[in-house]
């Protein structure tokens, strides 16, 4: 049984990925025609998935700004582009596996809980019966390298006002 902690840590993961999972796949299906399936998918985006959570780093040799990593729905073949400031590489990569580990471990849930939706995703993707497999690349998690979108780490900068740099 997991303790109050783990319970936190295990919401505060969910609100990492979940809203950008559901909606890339919701919009995946509406391009394929499917926009019932869409719909569908997109009433499993409850009230507390809703809000997303984000990565930050503040340090004062970011001159002010906070670096925060998020997940989005982002074009096919999406690489992260951004220019990271020197000394900071290895902590955004060390960011990079939280992501992938949340996705996936949310991924599972979410199958296992829409065991109906699953049925009819299988179906339209062309997968084998025991699964919809979530593939990742280091910054990016896609269901076919063929969708139009996948999600993506994204890197934002953001100054003491909240205005967003990409």
């Amino acid at each position: 049984m997991a303790d109050a902690n783990e319970i936190e840590r295990i919401k505060a993961a969910r609100c990492l990925v979940a809203a950008p999972l559901i909606i890339t796949l919701s919009d995946i299906c509406s391009d394929l025609g499917r926009a019932d399936l869409a719909r569908r998918i997109k009433k499993t985006l409850t009230d507390d998935l809703k809000v997303q959570q984000n990565i930050c780093i503040r340090d004062d040799a970011l001159h002010g700004l906070t670096m925060r990593a998020i997940m989005s729905k982002v074009p096919s073949g999406y690489r992260l582009d951004t220019a990271v400031p020197h000394g900071f590489e290895a902590a955004t990569r060390k960011m990079f596996p939280i992501f992938i580990t949340a996705a996936s471990a949310f991924w599972a849930e979410w199958r296992a809980e829409n065991a109906g939706l699953c049925a009819q995703l299988r179906e339209l993707f062309g997968t084998p019966a025991e699964a919809i497999p979530l593939y990742a690349t280091e910054t990016a998690m896609y269901w076919s390298r063929d969708h139009p979108y996948w999600v993506g780490i994204v890197i934002v900068f953001a100054d003491a006002s909240g205005h967003e740099y990409k």
